[in-house]
């Protein structure tokens, strides 16, 4: 393991190793379909085809769960059966079915300037800059969430030279403006 040169990065690495133990904490239920894991919010919101899906049951008809293959999957119902049981009691229990070819995006953790939780695949405007021949020029880039599995971790599209943890910093600068399902224009006018 290579030393600390500085103070920050002492602190960092402190900070990674807090970090981790807590993640290896085991989640807790916080309700509405949500899992709290070390503090952290984590919360899924899914598209349909049609729509995006982030009410789960029973505000809504959907759910997401782990399937019987290991998958992670949007689910609905559309009626209810009744069941009885060996006692006589009755009640009517939904008929769930896995939504098929459903997107599912988690949320990041974080909040653009306006309060707004930002999801994968939503379409952010942040500061940004590129090297105009002579000298830096600042610009608003526009670019999509994605999760980058390679590097675990979220990134956006669209960089010039902000780099993803000095963007994260600063993630109150940036703004949602849309997201990469019903708005995909707006990554063409960011270009």
């Amino acid at each position: 393991m290579e030393l600390a040169t500085n103070g920050s990065q002492k602190r960092h690495r402190l900070l990674h190793r807090r970090g981790h133990r807590q993640h290896l904490r085991e989640p807790r239920s916080a309700g509405g379909g949500q899992l709290m894991q070390s503090g952290r919010e984590i919360k899924f919101r899914a598209w349909n085809g049609k729509e995006l899906i982030s009410a789960v049951y029973p505000k809504s008809n959907y759910k997401f769960e782990v399937d019987w293959d290991g998958k992670f999957k949007l689910h609905t119902f559309n009626e209810r059966q009744e069941i009885t049981d060996e006692y006589g009691e009755s009640w009517k229990q939904p008929i769930w079915s896995t939504v098929e070819d459903a997107v599912i995006m988690q949320f990041t953790g974080l909040r653009d300037k306006n309060g707004k939780e930002i999801y994968e695949g939503d379409i952010l405007r942040y500061p940004d800059a590129y090297d105009s021949g002579s000298d830096w020029e600042e610009t608003l880039s526009v670019g999509a969430i994605e999760w980058d599995a390679s590097q675990a971790q979220f990134t956006v599209t669209n960089r010039h030279s902000v780099d993803l943890e000095c963007l994260f910093e600063d993630i109150d600068e940036a703004e949602v403006i849309g997201n990469i399902y019903e708005n995909p224009d707006l990554l063409e006018v960011g270009k």
